[in-house]
Order: structure tokens, then C-alpha cells, then sequence
């Protein structure tokens, strides 16, 4: 564990990212959909998922229904008009973006 530039703090982990891009099963669709409620999940990997609760799930029992893996993209094509608009909204710290708006503006910080 270490301090990093925008987070209080960071973990470090080894992780092959080459033998995880190398396999066909990274991009694969879910077998099973929707997924399981979050505490139908054994408990290794709701450990695992959260660094052993050091980062709990808010709101804990939630799990997105947008199904990516398969279909189309939320945005699948950038037009001028809404880049332009995201561009104001993050010039005035009120884009929401991927992550939230307190993310966003973090992460806008940071790069400032």
C-alpha cells in the first residue's frame, strides 16, 4: 500500500496483463445474464473484489443491468455537439462521466 498523486492511497499487485489480453475468454460474453446478486457470490471472491473490504461496494447489493460485453456501446458514435457539451461540463466540474461526478473532478485535478 502507497501514497499516490490523486487517491489517498494505491495497492500494488502483480498481474500478467499480456496473458490477459492473450485469451479469447477476456472479451467473451457472460455466460449467465443478468449476473447474480452480489451476496450470491461465494465470499472469496467478494474478498477478492474488494481487497478484503478495504473498498466495500457501495451501494453494496447493486449490479448493473447494462449488458456490454456483445452488443453495442453506450455511445457508439461521438458526435461534435456532445463532445463539445462534455467538454463544458467538465470545464465547469459538473460531468458525470464513467465514474461519478466526485471521480471525475479528481481525476480532472490530478491531470490539471
Amino acid at each position: 500500500q502507497q501514497r499516490g498523486r490523486v487517491f489517498d492511497t494505491y495497492w500494488r499487485k502483480p498481474v500478467d496483463c499480456d496473458a490477459l489480453y492473450a485469451t479469447d475468454a477476456f472479451d467473451a460474453p457472460a455466460e449467465q445474464w443478468p449476473p447474480p446478486p452480489w451476496r450470491a457470490l461465494p465470499k472469496y471472491l467478494r474478498d477478492a473484489f474488494t481487497l478484503n473490504g478495504t473498498y466495500p461496494r457501495v451501494p453494496p447489493d447493486h449490479v448493473s443491468a447494462q449488458r456490454y460485453s456483445g452488443a453495442e456501446a453506450l455511445v457508439s458514435r461521438w458526435r461534435r455537439a456532445r463532445i463539445d457539451d462534455d467538454v463544458d461540463k467538465a470545464r465547469r466540474r459538473q460531468l458525470h462521466g464513467t465514474y461519478g461526478l466526485g471521480e471525475t473532478n479528481c481525476v480532472q485535478a490530478a491531470v490539471a
